[in-house]
Parts: structure tokens; C-alpha cells; sequence
């Protein structure tokens, strides 16, 4: 499968998950007041279950997702996860049950398909949904996805669009 080049402003975040990560089992940060928040704005989610197991939650823009993603996807599931992809209502995949310290590889293979774990979980601004029937129609008035395309890439990323109060949710149709 042919993969992305990534940005360097991306190679630099996923190398600072992967080396938060290896300051946390050396004891350097602490679990609830360092890791925790870091840990969310990039998708992960410790699980109730206890121990290294993590949920790890990626954003799909407006719900779309290519064959060449979905084998990605299938793949992380089978490799990382108990082999199940929770489909969430808002657009949304789940993986359960993946290990810490592989979260970091998780993270990187979703970024070199074009797709995301930045911001799906925590008080941001999550996904942007569209409609699932959206560019199949010919009645429709426009096409939404350049427009979610555009609010999705406008919020990723952005400084103040992953420290809100709470959880911010948009969808278009």
C-alpha cells in the first residue's frame, strides 16, 4: 500500500506522542496532570479497563473514507485492536484494546493514509459530518464536501480548537 509523505510539522507531533509516551513508563510525567490531556487531543483514550489497554478514535471527514483507507483500517484493527472497528454515530471509527505503546504506530499509519486521530477525542472540535447521501443526488442545491473539507481542515490543528470548554460538534448536509 502506498502511504503519504507526511509534513514536517506532522512528523514532529507524531515523534513528540511517541517520545510522551516513553517519558511516561520512565516515570518523567505524571499519568492524570501531563498525559491524560496530551494523550486526548490525539484520539486516545485510556480505557476503565485499567492497565495499557487504549481506545483509539480517528476522525473521518464527513464520513468519507477510500478503499485504499479501509484496507488501513481493516488492518489496524486486525493488528492493533481485538480485530472489531466500532463505527461511531457521528462518523467516527473506534479502535479498543490497543496497548500504549502501540499507539504511537497506530497514530502514524492512519497520518500516512490521509486520515486522523488529532482532535477526536477531549473538548474540540470533533469531526465534521456530512450526510451520507451527500453528492449522490442530482436535486441537491450544491455539494457539501468541499465545504466540510474546509471546516475540517480549518479547525485541525488550531490552536484554540482543542483546548474548548467542552466538546464542540458541526455537521453539514
Amino acid at each position: 500500500m502506498t502511504t503519504n509523505a507526511l509534513s514536517a510539522a506532522v512528523e514532529a507531533e507524531l515523534q513528540k506522542y511517541s517520545s510522551t509516551v516513553q517519558a511516561l513508563h520512565a516515570g518523567a510525567i505524571d499519568p492524570d496532570k501531563e498525559f491524560k490531556p496530551f494523550r486526548l487531543v490525539h484520539g486516545v483514550y485510556g480505557q476503565r479497563q485499567g492497565g495499557e489497554n487504549q481506545m483509539v478514535r480517528l476522525k473521518l471527514k464527513y464520513g468519507k473514507v477510500t478503499p485504499h483507507q479501509m484496507r488501513t483500517l481493516a488492518d489496524l484493527s486486525e493488528r492493533y485492536s481485538n480485530g472489531i472497528s466500532h463505527i461511531t454515530t457521528r462518523q467516527a471509527i473506534q479502535y479498543h484494546y490497543v496497548k500504549l505503546d502501540d499507539t504511537p504506530e497506530v497514530l502514524r499509519r492512519l497520518e500516512e493514509v490521509g486520515l486522523t486521530a488529532r482532535e477526536a477525542c477531549g473538548n474540540a472540535v470533533r469531526a465534521v459530518c456530512g450526510s451520507p447521501n451527500a453528492g449522490t443526488r442530482s436535486d441537491e442545491p450544491f455539494a457539501i464536501e468541499p465545504y466540510a473539507e474546509a471546516v475540517f481542515q480549518h479547525f485541525l490543528r488550531g490552536p484554540r480548537s482543542s483546548n474548548l470548554p467542552r466538546k464542540f460538534k458541526i455537521a453539514l448536509s
